[in-house]
């Protein structure tokens, strides 16, 4: 006489309770309709302003990231959306030495207007810290780790010229790691290092990116009942 296990037991009641449970479930969904992809408009259409005039981005330690940071600002603006007018202006110093001004204030502002003829002017800021060394011990000290890290942040602002007034602001930030290393008992495990040009470029894309996602629509999915 064959006896039943407790487990199958327990895996065939399980099963019972179950099977009317998924079957349900695929009744629900064959009936809960369609779904179709919706294009939601980005937050800010930059087409209200006919020729947006970009003033180079300052970088702060690192000068020398100034123009890639702007180049890299101002191609994902226009990816974001196509045809969008963009004046290069040149350098915040240049600029502000033509209009015989100290600072992008509410009148230099406008005063580009005027000279240049662009209803809006961008502008901003990149900053990066100096790589940071940081080393983990283990508790045995018989382990190590160490890695080299730097910091970004970039931010952005959109004024009119008509007013002078900030129409749009945004930044992103984030860390990066440059180069790091691994230590066990048998030796050295892991050695890594970035090279600094990509790990820049990386990183200016990436926050060029997420600083300008307001300038790009997105998309939802909704369900469409039969």
């Amino acid at each position: 006489m064959n006896r039943r296990l407790p487990h199958q037991t327990q895996l065939r009641g399980l099963s019972a309770r179950v099977l009317p449970l998924f079957v349900a479930l695929l009744v629900f969904s064959g009936c809960s309709g369609r779904t179709v992809t919706v294009e939601i408009p980005p937050k800010v259409d930059l087409s209200s302003w006919p020729v947006i005039g970009i003033v180079d981005f300052t970088a702060d330690p690192h000068e020398e990231l100034s123009p890639e940071a702007t180049q890299k600002f101002l191609a994902h603006v226009q990816s974001a959306q196509p045809g969008t007018r963009l004046l290069e202006l040149g350098s915040e110093e240049n600029v502000l030495l033509a209009l015989n001004r100290n600072t992008l204030d509410p009148e230099a502002i406008k005063a580009i207007g005027r000279k240049y003829g662009v209803a809006a002017v961008l502008a901003g800021r990149l900053e990066v810290s100096e790589a940071t060394p940081r080393i983990d011990l283990s508790p045995d000290l018989k382990s190590f780790s160490a890695k080299a890290s730097v910091k970004g942040a970039l931010s952005a602002k959109l004024r009119e010229t008509a007013t002078g007034a900030t129409v749009w602001t945004n930044g992103a930030h984030g860390q990066w790691k440059v180069a790091g290393m691994d230590l066990g008992s048998g030796g050295l495990a892991n050695v890594s290092i970035s090279d600094p040009a990509e790990r820049y470029d990386q990183m200016l894309g990436e926050l060029a990116d997420v600083a300008t996602r307001d300038f790009r629509p997105r998309y939802e999915r909704h369900q469409v009942q039969d």
